[in-house]
């Protein structure tokens, strides 16, 4: 009997990073064409600043193109990695076989994973905003 599984292809070095340092083990993973975007790069320094990280500084930033999947393990081995935020992106984008719903953070290997909407749509809708900053402030312990 034959099995149906799902075939991933997962690079084995770590991903190109488009920007920061990662000093505070932070990595945010949004779509490539969404960091092109000069409104969607302020929004995601915002979005960061909210939470206390410097944006050039603490963390990763991460582009997917279309359709790509990416190894978080380079991170992981070297336990560097304590927070993902990823904005528009699946789990499986990031090496993730897991279901996760959005604005509902995660914690695997004491990482913690947060996936947002797409950055176009949380700029557009207030909703997505209130949303994205209640999983923020749990996920970075800080107080309403």
């Amino acid at each position: 009997m034959p099995f149906n599984l799902k075939i991933f292809s997962i690079p084995e070095g770590p991903p190109e990073i488009l920007a920061g340092e990662g000093r505070k083990g932070a990595l945010v993973v949004l779509p490539l064409a969404d960091w092109a975007t000069e409104t969607h790069r302020l929004l995601i320094a915002k979005i960061l600043q909210a939470v206390h990280l410097d944006p050039e500084k603490d963390v990763y930033v991460v582009g997917l193109r279309t359709g790509e999947r990416i190894s978080l393990q380079h991170w992981r081995q070297q336990d560097a990695l304590r927070q993902v935020l990823a904005f528009g992106c699946r789990p499986a984008a990031i090496g993730l076989q897991i279901e996760a719903s959005l604005y509902r953070p995660v914690e695997l290997n004491d990482t913690q994973y947060l996936f947002a909407a797409p950055l176009a749509e949380l700029s557009r809708d207030v909703n997505h905003k209130k949303a994205l900053w209640a999983a923020m402030r749990q996920m970075f312990g800080l107080e309403k």
